[in-house]
């Protein structure tokens, strides 16, 4: 064998693990793209047939990118559940601790469209799982409120070792009470945001909608949120958002008619507390365009807020409006918001029915003016069947001001019983976007499952982001049969960066096995390139049967 055979095959075999991972990554979107990853089931370790997830809420840790969890919850048991991943998201453990205390085991409630589990990291590692709690004496039960969704209290737990243990506190307290215009319905609660800047501890927002079932005459649900300036102990009464806003702002005369949604809430750097969601109001025509999209402002750690419109009145709005804040863009950094509207194409007279979009705007002024809405699906419209739906987005900022969007997307079924999950970035702080990449490798049959089954128990899609990867969970049914119609979570990650070696199991053994067989590998080239030497001139050969004894008796 001549010395350069030899250095070929030493070069092959240690550029063979680096090939071995490069090709175990997954899949990319395009040749000079991001990458994205082969799906992986995060919820593995239920084998329960009939388990039946929904879309997670996903949060990272600003101090370790590779920590990531997920809040979500489990239908047929009605509990909340957390995931958690070690290595930016390529693997996933489903913990064995519930958020929720014993006395309020339960926290999902049918309310589709709406994110259940909001979540988010504090100082030093701590997370914070914002969760209703209720039981079966609290809902539809009694003769005091028959029938009805009520005394759903709502509650915050707290874990410093990502989901071990659990602290919960109570925030709303429900229980108990009966008769209009008491009994209370906390739901959904849609927002939970930390303060871990400013001040000593962590602050904590928590915000939802609060309705009275029994009122007569019957009253808006009201966006509401509550304070914690002692690192989750203690809560403060929840404070309503809109109630100056319609009596003074916009004079109303029937201003206790009017009131919001459940809130999405994201916190600057400074301790700014930003909220988004829809104006809303008793007694309004169906499908009337009434409803705006609204920002709610405070600068006192919640106590007063200051509200103005974001977007102009539609009857298409659904699903809460979502939003992140970024640094990037001026002094006051730039909201971001991803929202579902109808629009008419261009030629259009009207609205198609079945066609759905998803949009983005955002405010570098602190939320005082905002741009015009920017579409954010590129699937061409079809007048011949109508067009296809894109649903509920989501929006993440990573450190470095990369913007993720994310929703559920139906254009590769024109029966729009299958939907996809596809996703869009900004580079430019949201002034440009790329082309949508597809971030599932398997589209979802929603005649499984509970998305549309009577129930529309949909939510939106779980996003996070860090300087490297975008890391998307969504509920998927294609482990399902029409017996268990069950549904799994899976996760998938966008590579902007390429990953290190990260402390997965998996591939700490796969990395030992390809190290193992490399270092074989050149046991054996050496052996055969000693072998393979020209024996000294008058040299006797070996003798086979004398080797073949030696191995043996070895």
């Amino acid at each position: 064998m001549s010395r350069q055979t030899t250095r070929r095959r030493l070069a092959a075999l240690g550029a063979l693990p680096i090939l071995a991972l490069a090709g175990g990554e997954g899949m990319a979107a395009e040749a000079d793209g991001p990458r994205v990853t082969a799906s992986v089931r995060a919820t593995g370790e239920d084998l329960a047939p009939t388990r039946t997830y929904g879309a997670p809420f996903l949060a990272v840790d600003p101090e370790n990118p590779d920590h990531i969890v997920a809040a979500t919850p489990e239908m047929r048991s009605r509990t909340c559940r957390l995931m958690r991943s070690l290595d930016a998201g390529r693997s996933w453990k489903l913990m064995e601790a519930f958020p929720s205390p014993q006395s309020y085991p339960f926290c999902f409630h049918t309310s589709g469209t709406s994110t259940q589990t909001p979540i988010s990291f504090g100082r030093d590692g701590a997370v914070y799982y914002a969760l209703n709690g209720w039981d079966n004496q609290d809902v539809g039960s009694g003769s005091d409120h028959p029938g009805t969704y009520a005394n759903f209290s709502v509650l915050v737990a707290r874990t410093g070792d990502l989901g071990e243990t659990w602290d919960p506190v109570m925030v709303r307290d429900a229980r108990g009470k009966t008769g209009a215009g008491q009994a209370e319905n906390n739901r959904p609660i849609n927002g939970i945001a930390v303060d871990s800047k400013t001040g000593s501890v962590d602050t904590v927002y928590v915000g939802w909608s609060q309705s009275f079932p029994q009122a007569t005459p019957a009253q808006v649900g009201q966006t509401v949120i509550a304070t914690s300036t002692d690192g989750g102990k203690t809560y403060g009464e929840p404070v309503k958002v809109t109630t100056d806003y319609w009596k003074s702002v916009v004079n109303k005369p029937d201003a206790d008619k009017w009131g919001g949604s459940s809130p999405t809430l994201t916190v600057t750097d400074n301790g700014t507390l930003y909220a988004v969601f829809y104006a809303s109001a008793t007694g309004q025509p169906a499908g009337a365009q009434v409803n705006s999209i609204l920002l709610a402002k405070s600068t006192d750690k919640g106590k007063t807020f200051q509200v103005n419109e974001i977007a102009p009145p539609s009857g298409f709005y659904q699903a809460g409006a979502l939003m992140d804040w970024s640094t990037e863009g001026g002094p006051e950094g730039t909201l971001h918001i991803v929202y579902e509207d109808k629009v008419a194409s261009p030629g259009q007279t009207t609205i198609p029915l079945g066609d759905r979009d998803v949009f983005t705007r955002r405010s570098t002024d602190g939320g005082k003016t905002w741009s015009e809405g920017k579409l954010l699906n590129d699937d061409p419209y079809d007048p011949k069947d109508g067009g296809h739906s894109q649903n509920n987005p989501s929006v993440s900022v990573a450190p470095n001001g990369r913007v993720d969007a994310v929703w559920w997307d139906f254009r590769n079924d024109m029966g729009q019983f299958q939907n996809d999950v596809y996703y869009s970035y900004s580079e430019d702080n949201g002034a440009t976007w790329s082309k949508n990449i597809r971030a599932n490798d398997r589209s979802i049959d929603r005649r499984l499952g509970v998305w549309s089954n009577g129930y529309d128990m949909r939510m939106p899609v779980g996003v996070v982001s860090t300087d490297k990867v975008a890391v998307f969970a969504w509920d998927d049914t294609r482990n399902a049969d029409t017996l268990t119609q069950g549904q799994d979570v899976y996760t998938a990650i966008v590579q902007h960066e390429a990953l290190g070696s990260g402390t997965s199991d998996a591939l700490r053994y796969a990395l030992a096995g390809l190290i193992g067989l490399a270092a074989v590998g050149l046991v054996l080239l050496a052996a055969s390139t000693i072998s393979g030497r020209r024996r000294p001139k008058g040299s006797p050969a070996p003798d086979p049967e004398a080797s073949r004894g030696r191995v043996g008796s070895a």
